[in-house]
């Protein structure tokens, strides 16, 4: 599956390459940013979120004054069979 929205460009955060893709007014109004990543995500990794929230903010795709409502993580099946398992996940918040 594709994303939706339309590409932004190809960007590399925390030593990963990532797909942007940016649509305004998305189902009900929402601002809708994905960022896939090229490279397989598989076993344990971290994200720091604040690079992402600052390249947001460096390409004026949010202003900093939204919140974010939900961190979610997974697979979209659009076909065939498999199987996700998730042994462990943890989201923490660390103020700088």
């Amino acid at each position: 599956m594709s994303p939706g929205g339309n590409f932004i460009e190809r960007v590399s955060l925390d030593s990963s390459t990532y797909a942007v893709f940016d649509a305004d007014k998305w189902g009900q109004g929402w601002k809708y940013i994905a960022f896939v990543s090229a490279e397989s995500r598989l076993g344990v990794g971290i994200l720091n979120l604040g690079n992402f929230f600052s390249y947001l903010r460096e390409k004026n795709l949010v202003t900093g004054d939204e919140y974010l409502a939900s961190i979610e993580f997974g697979n979209e099946v659009a076909g065939g069979a498999g199987e996700t398992v998730v042994k462990r996940y943890a989201v923490s918040v660390q103020k700088k």
